[in-house]
């Protein structure tokens, strides 16, 4: 909980949703004669950076994203694997529906997981068992956000509640430290 506080504040403050929509609407207009000149008609005017931001909260924040994504750079891809498998379903799915830019995730998806592997290959030894674990439960806890999101229950800026999925790397010591 203290974790989900802290790093949706923190990522309030930089407003992270803001960004991520800014570079949504960047690689839209970037793409515009490739995908939208051919029909202009259909309304999915926007639903570019809607897609583009969906599908890259959804695949990058789940507790698969970032426990994969540790343990592949620990040597194990197995559950990366796996994950890739069932992203690849679900964007096909998604994009029915917000477009194009569910596939150009791929490439926030990539750079996000691939420096959390890159990153674990190099801090290995330092990151505790239990920072892992509460990692993994606050990225689970927001991807039910991101979920109702999707289906329109809700509307919360989840990209600003990404910083809270590293927040245990701070606390988990800290609280062993004070536990004694």
């Amino acid at each position: 909980i203290i974790s989900v506080a802290l790093g949706t504040v923190i990522g309030e403050i930089v407003d992270f949703n803001k960004l991520i929509l800014k570079l949504g609407d960047f690689v839209e207009t970037r793409i515009d004669r490739i995908a939208y000149k051919s029909h202009p008609e259909d309304g999915t005017r926007g639903n570019f950076s809607r897609g583009f931001v969906s599908c890259s909260l959804l695949f990058c924040v789940g507790a698969m994203a970032v426990n994969g994504s540790i343990m592949d750079g620990l040597g194990s891809p197995d559950i990366l694997l796996a994950k890739t498998v069932i992203d690849s379903i679900t964007v096909f799915i998604m994009a029915t529906t917000l477009g194009v830019g569910c596939a150009f995730s791929a490439f926030f998806l990539l750079a996000f997981q691939g420096s959390i592997a890159v990153l674990s290959f190099f801090l290995a030894s330092f990151i505790p068992a239990s920072a892992v674990t509460y990692m993994s439960v606050t990225g689970s806890l927001i991807i039910i956000l991101v979920g109702t999101n999707v289906l329109g229950v809700t509307n919360v800026k989840t990209a600003n509640m990404v910083p809270a999925i590293f927040m245990p790397l701070l606390l988990d010591p800290l609280f062993k430290l004070i536990a004694g």
